[in-house]
């Protein structure tokens, strides 16, 4: 089990408001470590919520990222 820190979740969620608020488009860029990748599983699974039968397509520069 993993302690949750607020204050970097509540930066996450206030850019995953940012971005849908855009209509989703755009991208985030934060420094390592700050959790651009659980903003992004955030993301995809508001989206399979709203819309249950469109694809998401992940793009990632590594194959390690691949393999996460």
């Amino acid at each position: 089990m993993f302690d949750i820190n607020n204050k970097k979740l509540e930066r996450q969620l206030l850019s995953l408001d940012r971005w849908r608020s855009n209509n989703g488009n755009g991208i985030i860029i934060y420094p390592p470590g700050t959790g651009k990748t659980y903003v992004s599983i955030l993301a995809v699974q508001k989206l399979n919520i709203n819309k249950p039968n469109y694809i998401t397509h992940v793009v990632v520069p590594t194959t390690k990222l691949k393999e996460d």
